[in-house]
């Protein structure tokens, strides 16, 4: 899709530009949520998209979320997809015994849990929430 990406020793500029199809409904509601995000965290989209490729570097340049051997352990290590998957199965398991998920305490957790401040907090907390309701859980904002 797009041209072949120059090395970045070899680029004259540290600027980055793409194109993005705001035609198309569906990911026209993207941009805008996206635009609803950054204000809401009073960020510019420069911010917004060098947090977001630091992002999904951390999430899938080493190991790609891969089962660590040491989080077999005891008081493994464990990786940012595994951690994340514990607090799906702790959550679905509040869900099934009748407790209401709320996503702010679903945030909080993860401050507490993972040491996450910020929009990774955020992002994370958009992920565990969208797992839960893929598996028919609630969460009341």
């Amino acid at each position: 899709m797009g041209r072949k990406l120059k090395p970045l020793q070899d680029r004259s500029t540290n600027t980055f530009n793409f194109q993005y199809p705001l035609k198309d409904p569906k990911y026209y509601g993207i941009m805008e949520k996206t635009y609803t995000i950054i204000k809401r965290e009073n960020i510019t989209f420069d911010q917004f998209c060098v947090n977001a490729v630091q992002e999904y570097v951390s999430r899938h340049f080493d190991g790609n979320y891969q089962t660590l051997l040491a989080s077999y352990e005891s008081d493994g290590v464990k990786s940012e997809g595994q951690q994340e998957q514990e607090l799906v199965r702790y959550y679905m398991g509040r869900a099934e015994n009748g407790f209401d998920i709320r996503y702010i305490d679903i945030n909080t957790k993860i401050r507490e849990k993972l040491g996450y401040e910020g929009s990774k907090t955020v992002a994370v907390a958009n992920r565990v929430t969208q797992r839960l309701y893929e598996n028919g859980v609630k969460v009341w904002r």
